[in-house]
Parts: structure tokens; sequence; C-alpha cells
């Protein structure tokens, strides 16, 4: 680990010469038979209703959902206060209730759902819309439901990191990651405690992806860049205002997360760096050198001040 100000030489450094170290819509017209699903939001409601869904997040059958996400619905009308209520919108795990608060936005004609406690992971989550709910002008919505599913273990992550910089591949190791730090682990002579899970960073991702570029176009495996610069050096150039900073790097002939994850748990030092639980943040790099060898950077931080936003 580096911590700023005070640079350990037996931290992240000693781990340069290991080789596995450590990085639809309802749109209801006057009659019945008028009604529209559009294709993309295939939401419909269980009866007739004289106003409709026109957006609904997740979308019904979505999969590989952040756990700190919310549930949005908006509807073409607005709707009546007294009927928006934890009765009327509901949100379930398989058979039990998810405890959430209802926040009607009245600009938009919008309900948000806002789980009292993160998701769960790899779980499957269902959206009721009863039939009390009703527009303004007192007409009873046809009531609806829709499911999703969450992600696995990937921690506070946003759907829109999620989006954004994490690939199959890496949240597969993120996950791997987050399982690993959920056991006590022997490094070395040291049993480390059970570790909180790190949320995933595009930014971090941003520093490590560089770093394995490097090393793969060098068929190299070293935490030093080829100009000499360090992980700490690597992440101030790339702007990134951080605290604490750890490293593992791995080279394979496969991506397989349990893989990469068994290699830097067997040496002492990239054990000790993954189940820091001073780190909070995580960012993966992955490339791919002429003799179609992985290189993985796993780059773990602790930011200046509190959790960072991407």
């Amino acid at each position: 680990m580096v911590i700023k100000d005070r640079i350990q030489t037996l931290g992240w450094v000693l781990t340069l010469a290991l080789a596995l170290t450590g990085c639809n819509l309802e749109s209801v017209s006057d009659t019945p038979e008028a009604e529209l699903t559009y294709p993309e939001m295939p939401l419909r409601a269980r009866e007739h209703s004289s106003f409709g869904i026109v957006d609904h997040s997740p979308v019904d059958g979505e999969r590989n959902q952040s756990l700190v996400r919310d549930v949005m619905v908006s509807f073409d009308a607005p709707l009546l206060m007294e009927t928006i209520t934890d009765d009327t919108v509901r949100l379930w795990r398989d058979d039990t209730r998810v405890n959430a608060a209802v926040v009607y936005v009245a600009d938009t004609h919008t309900i948000r759902l806002l789980p009292e406690q993160s998701l769960q992971p790899d779980q499957h989550y269902r959206v009721e819309l009863t039939r009390e709910l009703m527009s303004n002008t007192g007409e009873p919505y046809g009531g609806a439901d829709w499911s999703f599913t969450t992600a696995g273990q990937i921690g506070q992550t946003s759907q829109e990191t999620l989006d954004r910089c994490v690939t199959p591949e890496r949240q597969a190791l993120l996950e791997a990651v987050n399982e690993a730090r959920q056991t006590a682990r022997q490094c070395g002579n040291q049993t480390l405690p059970p570790a909180p899970p790190l949320t995933y960073q595009c930014a971090l991702t941003d520093i490590a992806q560089s770093h394995a570029d490097a090393m793969a176009e060098q068929s190299l495996l070293s935490h030093y860049s080829s100009d000499g610069t360090t992980l700490p050096q690597r992440a101030d150039a790339h702007g990134y205002d951080w605290q604490a900073l750890g490293e593992n790097i791995a080279r394979l002939s496969s991506t397989d997360a349990d893989k990469v994850v068994d290699g830097w748990l067997a040496e002492t030092i990239p054990c000790d760096t993954l189940m820091n639980p001073d780190y909070s943040h995580i960012g993966l790099g992955l490339a791919f050198d002429d003799k179609g060898r992985a290189y993985w950077v796993q780059d773990l931080a602790k930011p200046a001040s509190g959790p960072r936003d991407d």
C-alpha cells in the first residue's frame, strides 16, 4: 500500500518481483382495442386503463442491475397523490416485500422507489403497481408487474458505472475479488479478516488499463511503466486524488477470473493488497500481447476525501 506523504518501501514496492502479483410503453387510446405496446418497453397494464406508462427503469427483464439503484416509472398523466403509497407501489424479492421509500415527482408524473438498503446480489426482483393507483381525475390504473435481476458481488457500483466501463471480463474479476474479500484469508504468516466489498470506478480503470496496454505491448510484467513511472505517478498524471493506493498484476493464458484471484491469494503481498480493508474502490485493466496472453492490472484506492463519483 502507498500512503501519500509516507510511501512504504515494504508495501507495493515489494510486489514488483512477483509475476502473479499484485490489476413500452402503454399508450391507451379512447377504446380498449387501440392499446399500444412499444417493442422497446413491453409493459402493458393488466387491465384497460385510460392512462399509461411511458417509461420505466429497470426495463422489464433487465439483468445485471446495480445493487444501489432505484426503480423509476413514468406515466403520461399526473397521478392522484393520495393513491401513491407503499401499498400501491411495491418492490418484491421473490415473495418477500422490500422496504422502499416511494417518491413522486409531479413535474414528470414519475414515481421513484428508493430501497432502504442495498439490493442483494444475484437476486430476482419484481415491481408491482396495483389498481388502487389513480390519475388525478380519479381514473384507476390497470395494474402492472415487471421484474429485473441484480448483478453479483459488485459493492456500491452504480448503474452508470456498470454501463459505462465494466466489461464482462472486468465484472467477472470484480465479483471474484469481492467474493474473496468476504472470507478471512491467510496471507503469509498473517490471518486477515473479511473486508468490505470494493466499488468499481471508471477513473481507476483508466489508470489500470493504460498500464495493462503498456505491459502487453512490451510483453513485460512490471509495476513500473516503460519510462520508470510508478502507480502513484500514473494516478497523479490521470488527475486522480488519492490517499492510499495498491496494485496487483498478473499474466495468464486466459482471462479466467478465479485463476487470477487464486494467484494473487497465493502470494503474501498481493493477498495483503487484495484483502486490505482500507481500499474502497477498484479499477481493472485487461490487455493481450501478440501471443494472446492476458495482462491484468488491479488498481485499488482509498480516495483522498470520501467516495468518488465518476
